[in-house]
């Protein structure tokens, strides 16, 4: 999810948290999403009323959710949202690009470590443009902060998401392989992101066509399918995590953040895969 996606995105969810506790006015869009909640929370925990809704930011992975309701009974249902304009479900989790380091085993390399060389390509290329060495990362990516912000059709744009994909690709084998070595470790984050391991009550609110007339509201039940990771598999710029059937439950995309690829923080953007059908 790019910057400027989180921003509208953190400004819906805290509008949902608003109506749920039903203090403020908001849209019919936002409206419709927070009744469909309050639906499936009383359905989930009959007689069980919502007495207030408070917005954390889904920022702390050990406390998932984006908004935590509270029920009459003091019990927490935490909503996981995801919100899309498109028929998409958006993205699961962001994770770190050094997430296989620190969580799978130490002897992985991060995406950042395995593509040195490439950063030095991606500097040189700035460096050429303009004409002297850079002085700092925050240098080199406000220098392509204002090359985007003039033309985001750039040339330079597109070569360094040319010098950058290689990477992205060679990575994403790469960390496959290295998992296929650790499925056990693997298979517990997996139970982790998607919040099967028991220890929290995440209820996830995926929001489709957001703010159209053809909005929607699902809510994903990842106990159904079979999560269970027997191969790991690099396909393009994506790690896929699969199960016994061939089937992707978790795919990670290898990628940047902010500016362009190659330009400001690498991180994995993490999506439910195709093992899971509404």
């Amino acid at each position: 999810m790019g910057k400027n996606e989180r921003i509208w995105a953190e400004i819906a969810e805290k509008a949902v948290a608003a109506a749920l506790r039903g203090l403020v006015p908001v849209d019919a869009y936002i409206k419709q999403i927070a009744d469909d909640i309050r639906l499936k929370v009383q359905q989930q925990h009959p007689g069980d009323d919502i007495v207030d809704a408070e917005w954390v930011g889904g920022n702390n992975y050990a406390n998932p959710g984006d908004v935590h309701v509270t029920l009459a009974s003091g019990l927490v249902v935490k909503i996981e949202c995801k919100f899309s304009h498109a028929k998409g479900s958006g993205t699961a989790k962001n994770l770190g690009q050094a997430t296989l380091t620190e969580v799978i085993d130490p002897s992985i390399q991060s995406y950042v470590e395995s593509e040195r060389s490439l950063k030095d390509q991606r500097y040189a290329l700035i460096e050429s443009l303009i004409g002297r060495p850079l002085d700092t990362a925050v240098d080199y990516e406000n220098i392509l902060r204002a090359i985007k912000a003039k033309n985001k059709a750039d040339p330079i744009l597109k070569k360094m998401n040319n010098i950058t994909k290689p990477g992205q690709i060679a990575y994403a084998k790469y960390a496959a392989d290295c998992c296929n070595l650790y499925l056990d470790r693997v298979n517990e984050l997996v139970a982790w992101m998607l919040n099967l391991d028991g220890t929290h009550n995440v209820l996830y609110c995926v929001v489709k066509q957001f703010e159209t007339a053809r909005q929607t509201t699902e809510f994903h039940d990842y106990t159904t399918i079979d999560c269970k990771v027997t191969n790991v598999i690099g396909k393009g710029k994506s790690i896929h995590f699969q199960n016994a059937s061939g089937k992707t439950v978790l795919r990670w995309s290898v990628t940047w953040k902010n500016i362009c690829q190659g330009g400001s923080t690498p991180c994995f953007n993490v999506f439910v895969g195709n093992a899971f059908k509404p």
